[in-house]
């Protein structure tokens, strides 16, 4: 695929697999929350602003959900529970916009009274902030939200103050990472206004995943804010397109090598380490997105979720129904001990060998050959 015939959807989805779309709103004159001095006012405010939500959304009080207090944070960008005041609330709101349903976290009483937030992956940022805006401004028709002429939106969070927005994008960036190029991509990012470093939750040999999130918010609307990071974003990944066939058309000797690594790493029993197996999976991706390997079929690999997967705390909810029973069968008798215990890396090792059988494409193995 030529880099400059490529959509802006086509791009985006080349190197994001996660946005975070947050909508902070605080309601004026009564104070932020403080972790350390709750007060029954607080309680009593949370109690009503869940039940002015349920009266317009379909709701659901999670609060409690133990799956979402350990996997919240991750996935889905929820406070952490050592940050969660006692009148903390976590509600999950449905609700249908132009005859599509969306479905809205909603916390309140964190830095903010409410915040608003979805976590996608998919490049709908636009949509999905229009939804966050509609379920506030529903809101204030009944609570008055701190508002100022000159600086917009009141939030606890400097970063948000103005239109209350933030967003932030996890990236896969294996070519320009290789081609050494990242710091002019980081550089650029200031230049428009966009945050951009090195993500260590997702860090392995290379660093090749990296977040990007808004810088300002003041005398912008979501909206804006929301067109001009994702233009950037495309920007970007069309650097990075170029960056991979660079990398597949010019040196391909030097990518069979790497790839032949990485599928003999899936084919074994028990992988050496979470930060190996993401270099693996990270090269897996960036051939096949430029038809070096035949990506194989089946939804438990798909790039906007399969990062995500390898984190411990969901293997054996995600992972295990995803593993096939002839590589259960074909373990050695040392091994079985891991398997009857769901130890978490045999798990991730299980689920990653079927990469191991992934095709290299005929027009990629005739350009090694004619080099």
């Amino acid at each position: 695929m030529n880099p400059n015939q490529m959509d802006g959807d086509t791009a985006f989805q080349q190197i994001c697999f996660k946005t975070y779309i947050a909508l902070a709103r605080n309601v004026a004159d009564f104070p932020f929350v403080c972790p350390n001095t709750p007060s029954s006012k607080h309680f009593a405010m949370a109690e009503k602003w869940s039940q002015l939500l349920q009266r317009y959304f379909r709701f659901e009080d999670v609060t409690a959900d133990e799956q979402l207090r350990t996997q919240g944070f991750r996935f889905h960008r929820l406070t952490p529970d050592g940050m969660r005041p006692p009148a903390y609330r976590l509600l999950r709101l449905d609700c249908v916009l132009q005859e599509q349903q969306h479905t809205i976290w909603c916390e309140l009483m964190t830095e903010n009274h409410f915040t608003f937030s979805v976590t996608i992956n998919t490049p709908d940022l636009v949509k999905q902030t229009r939804v966050l805006e509609f379920i506030a401004d529903e809101v204030a028709k009944h609570v008055k939200f701190a508002y100022d002429a000159q600086w917009g939106y009141l939030t606890a969070e400097p970063i948000r103050t103005g239109s209350g927005l933030f967003i932030r994008s996890w990236t896969h960036l294996l070519g320009l990472t290789l081609a050494d190029t990242m710091p002019q991509a980081l550089n650029a990012a200031e230049v428009k206004g966009v945050f951009g470093e090195k993500d260590t939750m997702y860090e392995s040999a290379s660093s090749e995943f990296y977040h990007f999130s808004n810088r300002f918010s003041i005398n912008l609307t979501p909206t804006q804010i929301v067109r001009d990071f994702k233009a950037f974003l495309v920007r970007l990944a069309k650097e990075e397109h170029r960056a991979r066939l660079r990398l597949a058309y010019d040196q391909p000797a030097i990518l069979f090598d790497l790839l032949s690594r990485a599928r003999f790493l899936f084919q074994q029993v028990y992988l050496p380490s979470p930060e190996e197996t993401l270099y693996a999976l990270s090269l897996y991706w960036t051939a096949c997105s430029v038809g070096a390997l035949e990506p194989l079929d089946a939804p438990q690999y798909q790039f906007a979720t399969c990062f995500d997967w390898m984190a411990d705390e969901c293997c054996e909810s995600h992972l295990l129904p995803a593993i096939r029973e002839q590589d259960v069968q074909a373990l050695p008798a040392a091994f079985l001990p891991f398997w009857k215990n769901r130890d978490p890396e045999m798990l991730r090792a299980l689920w990653l060998r079927p990469l191991g059988e992934a095709p290299f494409s005929p027009a990629f193995l005739n350009r090694i050959n004619h080099k």
